[in-house]
């Protein structure tokens, strides 16, 4: 929560964040930060742009390292 009554940096952006991470999920923290720079001209770091999508209730789907045929299935 902030204290200090300063407007988000993202706030303006819910919907559009929204579509972007439905459209491409599998993008890293810094993927989106660098595509909200691009696209809408606000530069964020990547803790900003994970505490914002946290606070709209979004989030990334998780890579994983090895292929999934690799993977152990429980």
């Amino acid at each position: 929560m902030q204290c200090n009554h300063v407007p988000l940096k993202l706030g303006g952006l819910k919907q559009a964040l929204a579509n972007q991470v439905a459209a491409v999920n599998d993008w890293t923290l810094q993927q989106l930060c660098d595509w909200v720079q691009t696209e809408h001209g606000i530069r964020v770091g990547v803790s900003t742009m994970w505490k914002t999508l946290a606070r709209l209730g979004l989030s990334l789907k998780k890579s994983h390292s090895m292929p999934a045929s690799k993977r152990v299935q429980m």
